[in-house]
């Protein structure tokens, strides 16, 4: 969520239609419940580009109003001259060109073209073609992945398509829908005279760019929709859900976007008449006609050649007829079932949608701080608040993004609730009387693996866990890949790990236990280090220490790590999180390419020596000031995921 709108909409366009295309071509085989109130800004004005998107589309990723290009422009940390380094201009080359789909070299020369652009911001907007704020969104008409920009300059888009199109060495096919101009680009791979009816399709007219697929299953009604010629019945701007997904995450206005589980599971179980549903009905009717095509036409070579003798003896023995389950299910009927529409739509009801957003967004504060959220919304209250207890303990230094480790993580587990909480969230489940065949079977497989006595088991066997965390703090030294199995060379390390329990004693005789030989572990419990008693060799030439600071067993190496141990001493034993993971990216960048450097070639003969563009970027990185974390947690709105950012000036 870094990156400009353009960018990740771009990226999340691309990715889901290469999903649909894999999809289209591998099977061979209630409306939307929010207030009828428009969409608006916070100034109350109503957002044209929404009444391009349906009411039931699937996902959606824009907000609800335009982000400023500016935006884009300070996400860049001052050291983003690694763009300059990249060398985005590099054409395929007619070997590569040969082995890729048309629509992939397309994707592939947009984005280089899109990445050469942004190396200077300062004329990326008229470039682009799309004005100081940027107003576009990502959303889907049926599955149809579909992007839609509003243009400033709508001849220096085509200038940017037109670029692309010839880097790529490519001719669209064009046509005209009313005064939009499209293109398409095939999916059907070089090598094989299969065709997959899947295209990338780009058009414009003099207001808004589009980009999206374009299939048989749409129709022409669908099509007309994700062109923009038509509108939908229902809009997304006829609806209050933007609106009310910000005002309760606070989330930034520009930045609101939100995956509907309950639209998915409607077209799956077909119920109500969205459009995702009719077009994977259509999706299966197809498939369906070219797997009987298919077997129409092997017929006559499995018969043979004709032998009346032959004909008589099939006369005498009829073959089985196959049974009508056998000739007429289709992959969604097991789910398509009155009674599983009913129960599975309950189901998704307690889980309705994935929201995300900024709920900071500070870029003229230094050092600039970004924070954003993913949450997977919840409307289980008592269920919430009891998957809250498996919540442990993660070091505050990692839930910190100013400290700057390399790379450090956090595990929170609570493993004395881990297991009471599965085995009820499974009674709960099998408790219930489904009709639903599926939930029947799903039902009948937790009863008999009872997955919840095996973890109780193991859970048992570390009472009183609550976390567990490894952070490198400094490391310095050199990776020779030249000699196989060569070890690295460390010249030093600072790093640390721990373990928070309730009862580290225990802890530390089950460890004894499990090595053999090895005598219990008496730890001062004022704190005071010890020597790690197994011989394991560190580079700064000083021992492992380990101690016991509070509820937590710490072992760790170096300076930096010998005062974060104290630092943690003072970490009550509270639950605050599920998982944290914090790095340095200048740091960690600095690590990547002391390996890149070192990395041999193909044949393993020689190190690889890296061109001077490549090190010339990689050193760029290396000197990047960017700090970021990000943490999974658990609350009574749902799942949480949490990436917290900050870049020095």
């Amino acid at each position: 969520m870094t990156q400009s709108r353009i960018f990740g909409g771009f990226i999340i366009v691309i990715v889901l239609a290469l999903v649909a295309y894999i999809g289209v071509t591998k099977i061979d085989w209630d409306n939307q419940s929010g207030s009828m109130e428009s969409a608006q800004t916070d100034s109350g004005q109503s957002r044209e580009i929404l009444t391009f998107v349906p009411a039931d589309t699937l996902f959606f990723f824009g907000g609800l109003e335009p982000a400023p290009f500016q935006h884009v422009i300070d996400m860049m940390p001052p050291e983003s001259g690694w763009l300059k380094h990249a060398d985005w201009s590099k054409q395929l080359s007619d070997e590569e060109k040969s082995r890729m789909p048309p629509a992939t070299r397309m994707i592939t020369s947009l984005f280089s073209e899109y990445m050469q652009i942004m190396q200077d911001p300062p004329t990326a907007v008229s470039k682009l073609g799309i004005g100081e704020k940027i107003d576009s969104v990502a959303y889907t008409v049926g599955f149809i992945p579909v992007m839609r920009i509003k243009l400033a300059d709508a001849n220096a888009f085509t200038v940017l398509i037109d670029q692309a199109e010839r880097k790529a060495g490519l001719t669209a096919n064009k046509q005209s829908v009313g005064d939009i101009t499209l293109r398409s680009y095939s999916f059907d791979d070089p090598g094989t005279d299969k065709s997959t009816d899947v295209n990338l399709m780009i058009g414009n007219n003099s207001h808004y760019a589009v980009i999206s697929l374009s299939s048989k299953v749409e129709g022409d009604k669908a099509h007309n929709v994700i062109v923009g010629t038509d509108k939908p019945v229902q809009s997304l701007a006829s609806l209050t859900v933007l609106k009310d997904i910000k005002n309760k995450y606070n989330f930034h206005p520009a930045y609101v976007s939100y995956v509907n589980h309950r639209e998915i599971m409607k077209g799956l179980t077909g119920e109500g008449n969205n459009e995702f549903g009719r077009m994977l009905d259509a999706m299966i009717a197809m498939a369906e006609e070219t797997k009987a095509r298919a077997a129409t036409e092997q017929a006559p070579q499995a018969a043979g050649p004709s032998d009346p003798a032959m004909t008589d003896q099939n006369q005498e023995q009829p073959t089985e007829p196959t049974p009508p389950s056998a000739k007429n299910d289709k992959p969604l009927d097991a789910i398509r079932t009155e009674a599983c529409r009913k129960e599975l739509m309950a189901m998704v009801d307690a889980w309705p949608q994935t929201v995300f957003g900024y709920t900071k967004l500070d870029l003229e504060s230094k050092p600039k701080v970004m924070e954003a959220r993913m949450l997977v919304e919840s409307t289980d209250a008592a269920f919430m608040q009891e998957m809250q207890q498996i919540r442990g303990f993660i070091p505050t230094s990692l839930l910190d993004v100013k400290q700057n480790p390399v790379f450090g993580f956090g595990i929170g587990i609570n493993m004395d609730k881990l297991s009471p909480f599965i085995a009820k969230a499974i009674q709960s489940f099998t408790a219930k009387e489904y009709q639903c065949e599926f939930l029947v079977n799903a039902k009948m497989g937790l009863l008999q693996s009872n997955p919840a006595m095996a973890l109780g088991m193991m859970s048992g066997m570390v009472a009183g866990l609550q976390g567990f965390s490894a952070t490198v703090l400094d490391v310095d030294g050199s990776f020779d890949f030249s000699q196989p199995g060569a070890p690295p060379d460390i010249k030093s390390i600072d790093a640390i790990i721990t373990v928070s329990s309730t009862n580290p004693a225990q802890l530390l005789m089950m460890a004894a236990n499990m090595q053999p030989g090895m005598p219990p572990l008496q730890l001062p419990p004022d704190g005071t280090p010890i020597d790690f008693p197994a011989p394991i060799p560190v580079p700064n030439g000083e021992p492992i220490k380990l101690a016991l600071k509070g509820n937590h067993i710490v072992a760790y190496v170096g300076a930096k790590s010998a005062q974060l141990a104290e630092r943690l001493a003072q970490d009550k034993l509270q639950p605050n999180g599920i998982f944290a993971f914090n790095m340095d990216f200048g740091k960690y960048m600095k690590m990547v390419a002391n390996v890149a450097q070192n990395a041999p070639p193909a044949d393993g003969n020689k190190p690889a020596a890296m061109s001077e563009q490549d090190k010339k970027m990689i050193e760029a990185m290396s000197s990047m000031k960017m700090q970021f974390v990000e943490s999974f947690d658990i609350n009574s709105d749902g799942l949480t995921f949490d990436v917290k950012m900050t870049i020095e000036q």
